[in-house]
């Protein structure tokens, strides 16, 4: 009995490490994702601005 807790143990410590492996991964391709879009929003908001600017000066 006391060998099968060990055993189960350790096979839980290991997917414990294997969870915060994926998350670890998780965390890295969001970040990713996030600065693939960031120069397309920073450009949209730059369009978004320069079409304000132009309906306000053409007055």
């Amino acid at each position: 009995m006391h060998e099968q807790l060990k055993v189960k143990d350790s096979q839980l410590s290991s997917k414990d490490k294997q969870i915060e492996e994926l998350h670890t991964l998780l965390d890295q391709a969001q970040k990713l994702q996030l600065s693939d879009k960031k120069p397309a929003l920073i450009e949209d908001k730059q369009a978004k601005k320069k079409g304000l600017f132009s309906r306000l000066f053409k007055r």
